[in-house]
């Protein structure tokens, strides 16, 4: 017997086995908290990634995810540099 899901972004059905549940576990060490809050207040209308995706929304919200944090740590260390070369001079 089938368990069909629905995919919490495309909202598109498939079989409860070839869903991705959880892609928090996939991202949790490479990912802030605050990043995370983001993209679900964001891109998920405040839906928990802890829910269902097909795997091109899953693949599509690690993309996300993984860019947003990139060009928060980036910030961060500029701000880190400024700060330094502040303390410098």
């Amino acid at each position: 017997m089938e368990d069909i899901r629905e995919c919490i972004k495309c909202t598109k059905k498939e079989d409860k086995e070839i869903m991705c549940l959880g892609i928090d576990d996939i991202i949790e060490d490479y990912v802030s908290e605050k990043t995370i809050d983001n993209f679900e207040k964001v891109f998920l209308k405040g839906m928990s990634i802890e829910n269902y995706f097909c795997g091109t929304c899953a693949n599509q919200s690690l993309k996300i995810m993984e860019q947003s944090q990139q060009q928060k740590d980036k910030y961060e260390f500029s701000q880190l540099v400024k700060k330094r070369s502040k303390n410098l001079g």
